[in-house]
């Protein structure tokens, strides 16, 4: 279970001004076409690693984590529950490549993509934040955690390519 730095390494990374020149991370989740792959591309500038065609999308949220680092910023594509009846094994075996994969490195901020047409969350993105809670310590999930509402996709798109 991660948790938070200690006093002593937060002071000295201050002091060291280590907080502005490290590398942020990033983990952005949400339900199958919310758009997070989108965002994960607007937040990369120019470069689009992310797949956002439907296909490929499904064959990469279905089956592994996409890490990416552009500018000083690494962005996780974490693929949420799909099905509330999915086995919470793989969510655990998700996590278990997250921390495998960021290698101890400090989460900066979980965005959940909620899709403004839905009155509610998903089940599938509830049972994350769950496990998100059971793996992290509150007191470190929630300060860092933000909810980015969109209309659907194709709107997330399209501001994609306004912004490019």
């Amino acid at each position: 279970m991660n948790s938070l730095p200690d006093d002593a390494a937060l002071e000295d990374s201050i002091l060291t001004n280590e907080t502005e020149t490290a590398t942020k991370c990033c983990i952005v989740f949400g339900d199958r076409g919310s758009g997070t792959s989108t965002l994960c591309n607007l937040l990369m500038g120019d470069s689009a690693p992310f797949p956002i065609n439907e296909v490929m999308a499904l064959q990469v949220k279905t089956t592994k984590i996409q890490i990416e680092e552009y500018n000083k910023l690494k962005i996780v594509d974490f693929p949420a529950f799909q099905h509330f009846e999915e086995d919470d094994d793989i969510l655990s075996l998700r996590l278990d490549e997250l921390d495998k994969r960021l290698e101890g490195k400090e989460i900066n901020a979980f965005v959940v993509v909620v899709n403004n047409t839905l009155p509610f969350l998903h089940s599938g993105t509830t049972k994350t934040i769950d496990r998100f809670l059971a793996h992290f310590d509150p007191n470190y999930f929630w300060p860092r955690c933000c909810f980015f509402v969109v209309k659907p996709a194709k709107n997330v798109q399209i501001l994609a390519e306004t912004v490019r």
